[in-house]
């Protein structure tokens, strides 16, 4: 099975399952949407030079007074909410969600790579985001190493296969990078 790719709204995708065609016509928000042939879900984008990745809003976080995981996280879901994705309301929940995931053992997964994650009632679809930390953040990570890329996914409770699917889509897209 091959990756799946980044593909603008309204143009043809190809499902890396079952390998028929799709074209998802352009609607707000923009992201992903399952294969109507096999239900594998799909990404897509609203141009070919967006900022997001996979339906992952790409973030830098420059402040360099950030140094936990409780930081971080709060410091990618405040700008979530900044740009609309998340609403302000929700931000606790979601934090307290992740956090509680987070307690049951790190998501810092080595090479400074984590992949902060939860389900929560609180969502309507899943949301993410990217973000590049320069200076690091400790995250109780297996090999000790500080983490410099944030990978934070939150999903909707009542779709735990969907969450599982993007899981497994940035952990794919992690091995081909290395």
């Amino acid at each position: 099975m091959t990756a799946p790719t980044r593909t603008p709204e309204g143009r043809p995708h190809r499902c890396p399952v079952c390998g028929n065609s799709v074209v998802i016509e352009p609607s707000p928000p923009v992201g992903d949407a399952p294969c109507p042939h096999c239900g594998c879900l799909l990404w897509f984008t609203d141009s070919p030079g967006c900022s997001r990745i996979y339906g992952f809003h790409k973030l830098l976080v420059s402040d360099l007074s950030i140094r936990t995981k409780v930081q971080a996280i709060t410091i990618l879901l405040d700008r979530l909410v900044e740009i609309g994705a998340l609403e302000a309301e929700h931000k606790h929940g979601v934090l307290a969600a992740v956090m509680q995931r987070e307690e049951r053992g790190s998501t810092a997964i080595g090479n400074g790579v984590a992949i902060p994650n939860s389900v929560s009632p609180s969502v309507g679809r899943p949301i993410g985001a990217i973000a590049s930390v320069p200076a690091g953040v400790e995250f109780d990570s297996l090999d000790g190493q500080p983490v410099r890329r944030i990978f934070l996914l939150v999903s909707p409770k009542d779709r735990p296969g969907e969450h599982l699917r993007l899981l497994e889509t940035v952990a794919r897209r992690l091995r081909e990078a290395v």
